[in-house]
């Protein structure tokens, strides 16, 4: 964690739940809506 640019403390970062690594189709899927996502927020 930071603030103005400091580090305040580290956390470590821990799963809930096991996640699959998804197909190489799922992550192109990701990809391509990822680009549209950033596409659209920069426009709005």
């Amino acid at each position: 964690m930071a603030q103005h640019g400091e580090l305040i403390s580290t956390v470590p970062l821990v799963s809930a739940t096991s996640i699959e690594e998804t197909s190489w189709f799922g992550r192109l899927w990701d990809g391509i809506v990822l680009w549209f996502h950033t596409k659209w927020s920069a426009i709005f």
